[in-house]
Parts: structure tokens; C-alpha cells; sequence
């Protein structure tokens, strides 16, 4: 059984660039010199959800936002609207058989950072391979 998780950077790789308007990177991958606002796609973790009947993933993406701005709103703005290309979409096709069935928002956190704020949300997605 195959892990879907390069599949899930892909797909969220590819709705977060055709649906806002922010540069969006690799945490490990960030060009030096980088100014914000833009968004990273970081770490995950996974648990097996499989049952009986099919074979399933829960996957856990933290997605990380930096903005100049002085005050919470752009910050505030780049998290709902993360929020809102990733948790409206359900039964997303990925690449390799697999369909994200579900996600759910864990967790919301603004942070200072020498840039201006830092935004962290940390996803959960519900996937099945495809029987």
C-alpha cells in the first residue's frame, strides 16, 4: 500500500495557486530572500483509518503564512481564505488511487515573527484509496 502524500502536497499545492492570490512553497523548499505575504505547505503526520472494507489515511498537513502587515487582518484574511479553498472541497481526486473524502480544520494560531505574523493552520484529511 502506498502512502497518498505527495499526492495531497500536489493537490493542495494546486488549489491553493488557481484560488488565491499568494505564492505558495515547500517549507523546506522557501527561496532565500522570500518576501511575504505567501503561504508554505509543511510537515504532515498520518494514522491508518482503514476498516474492513477499504484502506484509509488520516492525514495531518500544517500550512504556514507570513505577512509584513503590522496587524492581525492580513494574517487574519490569508488564514480564512486557506481555510476556505481547503475544507470546501470534499471527495478531491489525487494522483497514484487515492480521494481525499473529507477536511477538517485542527488547529488556528498567529504568531509574531520578524517578518510581521506568522499564521499557522493544521488540517486533517480523511483518505481512501480507490477500490
Amino acid at each position: 500500500m502506498k502512502l497518498p502524500l505527495n499526492a495531497l502536497q500536489k493537490k493542495i499545492y494546486e488549489l491553493l495557486t488557481e484560488n488565491l492570490n499568494y505564492s505558495v512553497y515547500d517549507i523546506a523548499a522557501i527561496p532565500q530572500n522570500t518576501q511575504p505575504p505567501y503561504i508554505a505547505i509543511g510537515d504532515v503526520s498520518a494514522t491508518n483509518d482503514s476498516t474492513k472494507t477499504y484502506w484509509g489515511v488520516e492525514v495531518t498537513v500544517t500550512i504556514h503564512m507570513w505577512s509584513k502587515y503590522e496587524g492581525l487582518k492580513e494574517i487574519n484574511d490569508m488564514m480564512d481564505a486557506v481555510t476556505q479553498t481547503l475544507v470546501s472541497k470534499n471527495n478531491i481526486s489525487l494522483e497514484g488511487g487515492f480521494t481525499a473524502v473529507g477536511c477538517l480544520l485542527d488547529m488556528v494560531q498567529t504568531i509574531p515573527d520578524p517578518a510581521g505574523r506568522h499564521g499557522i493552520l493544521r488540517f486533517r484529511f480523511y483518505i481512501k484509496e480507490n477500490t
